[in-house]
Order: structure tokens, then C-alpha cells, then sequence
């Protein structure tokens, strides 16, 4: 196996054993530094306290995320009349459609239609300032529903109480001033026809005939813009250097960690911690070593054979070597001038 470095001309070769190195644009961060995005600052800080256990030095930040949502607000009745109107209209000669689209609109209609059956029984009869529901028969029905076996989630719909229609009928209620709170209850503040409430919802396609349909029962389309936060942690190269690397996998498993960060941190960790050790082990079979005989040894590297793993290969460049070397010094990792590089008490061993 061949581990190559950006410069070196060479493709890398995908194995059980290492990901890919590839070649990127220049960027400000650090060739042998990593990155990881957490869901909580819990669990970012569980990785922290577990890295400086081991030595590793780790920096914790927090970064904004710009979040998008596309929006729609329609009447109750229009939402059901759009909704139904499009489920009619996908016929097997024209699919405008996917499966996963209308099997989303028939689960919309279902809700709706049983909140505007549920609307209608709360409102009948009912004067202003008399009380239509209570905030215990809400909190009551949404307990209900977070502690509902996820096998029976596709069945609320069959459930007696039908207590998944008091979100929307809350939200509705509220958005639309159509109670006050009181000690006994929320009051009816006015009279209306429960077909006509606004209600809010998220976009569902971006079909032109599925905006068009919407404008035609009323429908008003608009987007949502928020920042949420995520917490990044990132690790020096001394997280190449654990005795027992498959700790780090195992607690990485067990956190919330972003996909794609933490794709990137195992496609990176194996070639990476390879070449860091490796070169350690050049400097150290000759105690010293310039920064040139560095890079000579790094151009064509040959791993020791051994029975028990696949042999490997390393062709890096000069300019790669020297900023390995830069961060590796930096790390305690390694010490000295460039004609007399030495391991440092950060390295294994010392």
C-alpha cells in the first residue's frame, strides 16, 4: 500500500486499512489537525476530558449555522382542499410525484382533516369567554404521544383520543388569538369558522404545479432564517499517537458526532497516524536528523515487513515533510533547530 502526500503525483488506493489523502486547495488549517462537530457540548466535552487524559491538546469553539426553512400558510380547509386536490392529480399517466411525496400529503390530510373534525366539536355551541380546553388535556395528550411505542407511531391516527390533533389545534388556536388563558382554561376570545384558521406549515414539494395549486386555495409562501449553533472540537496530532486507538473509535461511537466530520476523521486517521509514526521512527532509528535527510526518507518510505499487516509505502514531498515537521515541533512532538531534529517528550515513549 502506497500513502501518498498532496504533490506527489500518486493516487491513493482505498483498503480495509486506510482512507484516501488527497490533494486540496490551501487552507488555513492544519495539515495534522482534526476536526469534529458534536451535537451537544456534552458530549464535545466528554471527547475533551478524554483527550487531555491522553495527552492530546484540544480546542473547543462554537460556530453559527445558517438554517433555511420554507414555509407555507394557508386556511385549514385550503391546506385539506390543496392537499387532496394533488393526491387526485398524481394518476399513474402523470406522476408529478414521487411515492415518499404523496405518501407525506395523505398523512397531512389525515391530520388535518381529524383536527378540523376535533375544531368543530370544541367550537359547538361555544360563546365567547367560555372555556374550550384546559393546558392539562394538552400536556396530558402530548405525554401521551412522546411516550408511545415507535411501532404504533403509523397508527396514531387510530387511537381513541386522536391525541396527535392537539399540536395543531393548539398552535392554531394561539396563532390565530382564538383563546385566552384563564385560571380555568383557555377562553374562546372570538367566533369563527374552524375551515378558515391559519395554520403553518413546512413545504412539502417545489413543483411549479404544487406552488400554483397552493396560490389558487390561498396559500401565502415565505422562508424562515435562523442561526443555530453546533460545537466543534479540534485535535492536535498528538491523537495520532494513542496506544490503544480503538478507544477513540469506540467513544466517538458511542457520541453524537456530525456523519460527515466524523467520516472524514476515520477516512483521515489511519494513513495520517501512519505517516506521523513512521516518521517518528526514522528520526528516532538515527536519534537526530536536518529537516533534509527528514524529507529524503519521507520521499520513499518502506515499512518493516511484518507477517501480521500489510506492508505500506510513503512518498511525500519537501514541502509536505517540512509542514509535518513545522506542526510536529510546535506539538512538543518534536525538538530542535531544522539541521538537528530530535524526538520531544510528546513523542511515544519519552
Amino acid at each position: 500500500m502506497i500513502i501518498d502526500a498532496p504533490g506527489s503525483g500518486k493516487m491513493d488506493r482505498r483498503s480495509e486499512y486506510a482512507g484516501f489523502i488527497t490533494p486540496c486547495a490551501e487552507s488555513t488549517g492544519m495539515i495534522l489537525e482534526e476536526t469534529l462537530i458534536f451535537g451537544s457540548e456534552e458530549d464535545a466535552d466528554a471527547f475533551c476530558a478524554f483527550a487531555k487524559e491522553k495527552g492530546i491538546a484540544v480546542k473547543k469553539s462554537f460556530r453559527g449555522v445558517a438554517i433555511t426553512e420554507d414555509i407555507v400558510i394557508c386556511s385549514l380547509d385550503g391546506f385539506i382542499d390543496w392537499y387532496s386536490e394533488m393526491i387526485d392529480a398524481n394518476s399513474e399517466d402523470t406522476k408529478t410525484f414521487s411515492g415518499g411525496v404523496i405518501s407525506l400529503l395523505k398523512r397531512h390530510v389525515n391530520l388535518l382533516e381529524r383536527t378540523r373534525a376535533k375544531l368543530d366539536e370544541l367550537l359547538d355551541g361555544k360563546e365567547i369567554g367560555d372555556v374550550i380546553y384546559t393546558i392539562e388535556t394538552v400536556q396530558k395528550a402530548i405525554l401521551s404521544l412522546l411516550t408511545l411505542p415507535e411501532k404504533d407511531a403509523e397508527a396514531l391516527g387510530d387511537l381513541p383520543e386522536m391525541n396527535d390533533v392537539w399540536i395543531p389545534i393548539e398552535v392554531m388556536m394561539k396563532d390565530n388569538d382564538l383563546v385566552v388563558e384563564s385560571p380555568e382554561g383557555y377562553r374562546l376570545s372570538r367566533k369563527v369558522d374552524p375551515g378558515t384558521l391559519l395554520y403553518q406549515n413546512t413545504l412539502v414539494s417545489y413543483e411549479d404545479v404544487f406552488m400554483d395549486a397552493g396560490e389558487s386555495h390561498g396559500a401565502t409562501f415565505s422562508a424562515n432564517y435562523s442561526i443555530d449553533s453546533e460545537c466543534v472540537v479540534t485535535a492536535g496530532p498528538g491523537i495520532y499517537l494513542l496506544d490503544d486507538q480503538d478507544r477513540i473509535f469506540d467513544l466517538l461511537d458511542s457520541l453524537a458526532v456530525d456523519e460527515v466530520s466524523l467520516d472524514l476523521f476515520y477516512e483521515n486517521y489511519t494513513p495520517k497516524r501512519q505517516i506521523v509514526l513512521s516518521l517518528l521512527d526514522l528520526i528516532g532509528r538515527k536519534n537526530v536528523l536536518s529537516l533534509t535527510e527528514i524529507s529524503a526518507g519521507m520521499a520513499k518510505y518502506n515499512s518493516s515487513p511484518d507477517t501480521a499487516d500489510p506492508g505500506f509505502q510513503i512518498r511525500l514531498s519537501p514541502i509536505m515533510v517540512k509542514l509535518i515537521v513545522t506542526e510536529l515541533i510546535k506539538a512538543k512532538i518534536l525538538i530542535g533547530p531544522e539541521k538537528k531534529i530530535r524526538l520531544g517528550k510528546g513523542s511515544p515513549g519519552r
